[in-house]
């Protein structure tokens, strides 16, 4: 899961509608690194309550 924080997401919006010559154009204003949901449920405090003790965070968070 990537995740993208709400003032990139402003900062992107405000250059795109700022500068000429962008129509038709795509942007990535994600991370570069992916979340696991695990690490997400632990930012929220919550990772008792969604997982198991044995699980954990991505060691290799790009491998498939």
């Amino acid at each position: 899961m990537h995740m993208v924080h709400h003032l990139d997401v402003a900062q992107a919006l405000t250059i795109l509608l700022h500068t000429d010559g962008l129509n038709g154009e795509i942007f990535n204003v994600a991370d570069d690194a992916p979340i696991s949901v695990y690490e997400l449920a632990d930012s929220f405090g919550r990772i008792a309550d969604a997982f198991e003790s044995i699980e954990g965070p991505l060691t290799i968070p790009f491998h498939t």
